[in-house]
C-alpha cells in the first residue's frame, strides 16, 4: 500500500513538471563576432506572419515580456498598421520610420517551415526493449502477457512541429547581430505559442547578452 502510494505521488509530481516544461525549445543559437553584446536598450519588434491577428499576438507578448525586462519597445502594428506589407515602403522609408522610434536593434520572429508527424500508439501496450526478465524469458510467457493487447484498438497521433527563426538587427549598421532557430512543439493556441515562444527567446538573448 505504502509502495502504491508512493508511485501515485511520484507520477502526480512527473505530470507536474511535464506540464511546466516549455513546448518551445531554442535549437541552434549563432552571434555576429563582430558585435560585442552591445545589450539593446530599445527594440522594434516585428512578427513576420501572414496572419494579421497572429501578428499582434506575437508582437504583443514579446514586448510585454521584453517590457518587464526593462527594455523599451515599438511594434511594427503600431508604426506600420497591421495590414502592413513589403510593397508599401521602400528599404530607405520603412528604416527611417523605425529611426524615427530611437530603436536599436529589429528583433524579427518568423515561422519558416513546419511539418506534422503523424505515429501509432497501441492501446495498451507498453514498449520496453531494454527489459529482460519476467514473462520476457521464454515464448510463452511474452505471448501470453502481450497477445491479449494486441486485439485491443489503438490510434493514429499527430503532432504539429513549427520551426521559427528569430533575428535581432543592429540599427546603425543594418547588419545581423544574433540569431536563433527554435521548435514549437503542438501548441494549444496563439496566446499559448507567443508567450512560449517570447520566454524562450528572451532568455536566450539574456543569456548571450543582448539585452
Amino acid at each position: 500500500m505504502f509502495k502504491q502510494a508512493i508511485h501515485v505521488l511520484l507520477l502526480s509530481l512527473l505530470v507536474l513538471v511535464m506540464g511546466c516544461v516549455s513546448a518551445t525549445r531554442i535549437t541552434s543559437t549563432w552571434e555576429n563576432p563582430d558585435f560585442s553584446a552591445p545589450k539593446y536598450k530599445k527594440v522594434f519588434v516585428a512578427a513576420l506572419v501572414s496572419d494579421t491577428s497572429a501578428r499582434q499576438t506575437i508582437e504583443n507578448e514579446m514586448a510585454a515580456q521584453l517590457e518587464v525586462q526593462g527594455i523599451q519597445v515599438v511594434k511594427s502594428t503600431e508604426v506600420f498598421g497591421p495590414d502592413f506589407t513589403q510593397a508599401q515602403l521602400t528599404k530607405e522609408a520603412m528604416l527611417n520610420k523605425i529611426r524615427e522610434g530611437s530603436s536599436n536593434a529589429i528583433l524579427t520572429i518568423s515561422v519558416i517551415d513546419e511539418e506534422t508527424d503523424t505515429h501509432y500508439i497501441a492501446d495498451n501496450v507498453t514498449y520496453n526493449p531494454t527489459l529482460r526478465f519476467g514473462f520476457y524469458g521464454d515464448f510463452w510467457g511474452y505471448y501470453s502477457h502481450y497477445s491479449p493487447m494486441l486485439y485491443d484498438p489503438g490510434y493514429y497521433a499527430k503532432d504539429k512541429v513549427y520551426f521559427l527563426e528569430t533575428n535581432m538587427y543592429d540599427v546603425d549598421s543594418e547588419k545581423l547581430a544574433w540569431s536563433a532557430q527554435s521548435k514549437s512543439y503542438n501548441p494549444e493556441d496563439v496566446d499559448v505559442f507567443s508567450a512560449e515562444v517570447a520566454s524562450t527567446t528572451i532568455k536566450e538573448l539574456e543569456r548571450d547578452k543582448f539585452i
